[in-house]
């Protein structure tokens, strides 16, 4: 079978080990960024394609490094050494039958193609967890249940397991990450700054948490053996935000974290009891909704004896900005048969887990295109010949290729592809397997030969590649389309048993399109991006990658420019205010329900319509074309231009309808601070060119109705003016939200939401688009650390709304709505 071979799009080797071989120990999250783990640390790597920022620093000469001489060895030595000779080009053996030795032909220039340009550029920062174990008085358990890493005892921390959360819980919009070690602890970090290189903050510690919530009564003296196995976790997940109507930007995840007792903790809720083993997979399905008011998931949950159960959990809307979680028993629906579960996770309406040797599938029917209901069995065959390719290993990947195909990576890097998953499971033809696992394992090769000529004592015949596997931590795909997937592994080799000490041994991230290696086809690229209406962090992604490395990428950027055209007299339906004060005891000034119910209007308008997020993910996908395709006179820029100006203009109709709802008539304009009434007096400048009040009518009324509560003229000149803080001249509003610049030629930028001038060093940066918006007066302190004795200070910064900024409230209101960035979706970061 000719199978093209896969683009290496990133490969880079890092100093480490790797933990252990468990499925999602390699995940991408909703702002497009990827972890995997070494014993020390979850490294963060985010793909430097998908942002607008300038490129990471080249790598420095790996030969004046003297600790981890790891990078760009495969420039200083050849490689031809490790080619196999012999092997015919079908792929082959002279007798016919599929060859599994792995090997393709190769000869002096044997490295895999990269993209134009070379290898995809990556930021890289992370969280290390602390090695002393400072906070064990704290906690104030005893080696009780102490360690589960492994045969091996160690007395020191390592990592065991990390997830992402939604994206959205950060104070500027994005993920935050849990992180547990070997001996059951869980914090949680979220980015300070900069969440592509700086540091992330510890904000939480939530077994520090756990043993505060204990009755005081049973830690006055010492803790039982049962309250100390439940403050020792052994799993979590995180789940998916729970999606209602009118609650957008009101988090409903859930983070499941079970203990050494056989309990599971929902945070925020109780704990569940759930079995009499302790539970070692956890698995959130997706949100569904229930009512208006209420939405479940099943938490999916594997035993260490074998067995999976299903539980219940349902988020109910008390009101506008809060959700009451409830969760029913859980029932078993597989007893299991002694082998553990090795990985499991839910894939549409399918539960799938994996033991050794076989992998499980349940359906009930819950997804109308799945026609099979119960458990399915599939025993798993050796795929490939070279050392530790069989079917028993732990699964470190399991990924929906398509509607209809299922891929199950083990940790030998050996791909299982099951088909027909809706109608009838059943394994794929052993060479359609193969061509997936031997494209995955020529990248990993290219690396291994490059770490193998580092020491001449460990070098090895040709004949002897074979015994070299690929130690896989993780195996996943970055996005929900095509074929790039990423993976951590660590090179071994199985004909000397060779292994280096620990202060030198490597691992590498990989990142490739193995595309080509997919049987069947894609949904085309164009086609797929027009059905897409989500954030562009994670969505994008796969798109740039695959097409930085396309080789038919001059069709594609034709037809992605027709793509994103778009008239620039588009008008998107606005939708109606619902929380206008009818009595002065109600007035949003008091920051009562009203308020609240404003509040929530403002993010539902903002975040709540699919044909907005269309128009933004167009808007992103513009931008970074413009950037990169410019100089093809593809009339990129005319289109990055229209799509603003669309944008914009939506956005000043959604905050005049805000504002005009937000002020009743008898509130005296003495009531609303010069900071607000600046706001409104930009507002309602930015509006006088409004030519479209036929089409919008409401607009006119809106408009009316805030100049005469804030006392703006018929031509917007009385009122604030903005004033050069240089030079004290002013300085004008320039139409299209652009720069700003006083008669002196002193240039500022203003807010992309309040169009206030930005006059302090820190503020938001969109990292997707050039747009920059002011920061929260509650949110502008940056993430408080948790204190020496595992104190979690951060909530202190989120004071209540209505007392927090009782002085700008209009214009706070706004910017807090803001948790992504208006104009494209993509996520903040701080200046500095």
């Amino acid at each position: 079978m000719d199978v093209p071979p896969p683009t290496v799009l990133t490969l880079r080797t890092f100093a480490g080990i790797i933990p252990s071989t468990t499925h999602g120990h390699v995940a991408w999250n909703d702002d497009g960024q990827c972890l995997f783990l070494t014993t020390r640390a979850a490294i963060i790597l985010t793909p430097h394609i998908g942002t607008c920022l300038p490129p990471p620093p080249t790598l420095i000469d790996p030969d004046l490094s003297l600790e981890h001489p790891t990078q760009g060895t495969s420039k200083a030595k050849p490689r031809t050494n490790f080619g196999l000779e012999g092997t015919p080009a079908s792929g082959l053996d002279e007798d016919g039958d599929v060859d599994m030795d792995g090997a393709r032909p190769v000869g002096k220039e044997d490295k895999l193609p990269r993209p134009t340009g070379g290898e995809v550029p990556t930021f890289v920062n992370g969280v290390e967890i602390p090695l002393d174990r400072a906070r064990d008085d704290v906690y104030g358990w005893n080696d009780v249940g102490d360690e589960h890493s492994g045969p091996v005892f160690t007395e020191d921390p390592t990592v065991r397991s990390a997830v992402w959360s939604p994206s959205g819980l950060s104070d500027l919009g994005r993920c935050l990450l849990a992180v547990m070690n070997n001996f059951g602890q869980v914090s949680v970090y979220c980015p300070r700054n900069d969440p592509y290189t700086k540091k992330w903050d510890e904000i939480a510690d939530l077994t520090a948490l756990t043993r505060s919530l204990i009755p005081s009564e049973q830690t006055e003296s010492s803790l039982s053996i049962p309250i100390m196995l439940e403050m020792r976790s052994t799993c979590m997940e995180w789940s998916s935000a729970a999606a209602l109507p009118g609650m957008a930007g009101v988090d409903g995840s859930l983070l499941a974290i079970s203990n050494r007792a056989g309990k599971v903790s929902l945070w925020s809720d109780a704990y569940v009891k759930v079995s009499e083993s302790l539970v070692n997979r956890l698995a959130w399905s997706n949100w569904r909704r229930v009512n208006d008011q209420t939405c479940e998931a099943e938490l999916a949950i594997a035993a260490s004896d074998g067995s999976v159960s299903l539980m219940t959990v349902r988020q109910l809307a008390v009101s506008a900005r809060s959700w009451r979680p409830a969760a029913r028993p859980p029932k078993v629906i597989d007893a299991g048969d002694g082998r553990g579960v090795t990985a499991l996770t839910w894939i549409k309406g399918i539960l799938v887990w994996t033991k050794p040797g076989s992998v499980h599938l349940w359906s009930d029917k819950r997804d109308d295109k799945v026609q099979w209901e119960g458990v399915r069995a599939l025993r798993l065959e050796r795929v490939g010949n070279w050392a530790g390719a069989n079917g028993i290993g732990p699964a470190v990947g399991i990924t929906p290729l398509s509607s209809d195909q299922l891929l199950v990576t083990l940790s030998s890097l050996t791909c299982h592809l099951i088909t027909r998953v809706s109608t009838d499971p059943s394994l794929a033809p052993m060479e359609q397997s193969l061509a997936l696992s031997l494209s995955a394992r020529d990248v990993s090769l290219e690396e291994a030969r490059a770490q193998y000529l580092e020491n001449k004592r460990r070098m090895m015949k040709p004949e002897h590649e074979r015994a070299v596997t690929a130690y896989t931590q993780g195996f996943a795909r970055a996005g929900d389309w095509g074929g790039v997937f990423s993976w951590a592994f660590e090179p071994a080799n199985f004909h000397n048993l060779d292994s280096a000490t620990d202060g030198i041994r490597q691992m590498c991230f990989a990142l490739a399109d193995l595309d080509g290696s997919i049987p069947g086809e894609n949904p085309g690229l164009v086609e797929s991006l027009e059905a897409l209406e989500q954030g562009p962090g994670k969505v994008l992604l796969p798109y740039l990658l695959h097409l930085s490395a396309s080789s038919g990428r001059d069709t594609l950027i034709g037809e992605l420019a027709d793509l994103c055209s778009v008239d620039t007299d588009t008008q998107l339906p606005l939708e109606p205010a619902q929380g206008k004060p009818k009595a002065k005891s109600s007035s949003s000034r008091a920051g009562g329900s009203a308020s609240t119910s404003l509040a929530a209007d403002l993010m539902n308008s903002l975040w709540g319509s699919k044909q907005l997020d269309g128009l933004r993910l167009r808007y992103a996908l513009a931008t970074w074309c413009a950037a990169r395709y410019s100089k093809r006179r593809d009339g990129w820029n005319e289109t990055v231009q229209s799509l603003m100006d669309v944008l914009q203009r939506h956005l000043r109709h959604t905050l005049l309808r805000w504002a005009a709802a937000s002020e009743a008539p008898d509130i005296p304009t003495a009531s609303a601070s010069s900071r607000d009434r600046h706001f409104v007096h930009l507002l309602v400048r930015s509006l006088q060119s409004v030519s479209d009040t036929k089409s919008l009518p409401s607009v006119q009324k809106d408009l009316i109705s805030l100049k005469k509560t804030f006392r703006v003229d018929e031509g917007g000149a009385m009122g604030p003016e903005d004033k050069c803080p240089a030079c004290g001249e002013p300085v004008a509003l320039v139409p299209g939200g652009g720069g700003a610049r006083c008669s002196k030629q002193h240039e500022w930028s203003r807010c992309s939401i309040t169009q206030l001038l930005i006059t302090t060093p820190t503020y938001r940066v969109c990292t997707t688009c050039p747009a920059v918006a002011l920061i929260p007066e509650r949110h502008i302190t940056p993430p408080i650390p948790v204190s020496s004795d595992g104190a979690d200070r951060d909530w202190e910064r989120f004071a209540d709304p209505a007392v927090a900024h009782e002085g700008d409230k209009l214009a706070q209101e706004a910017l807090e709505a803001a948790v992504a960035c208006v104009m494209c979706g993509g996520r903040w970061m701080r200046s500095m």
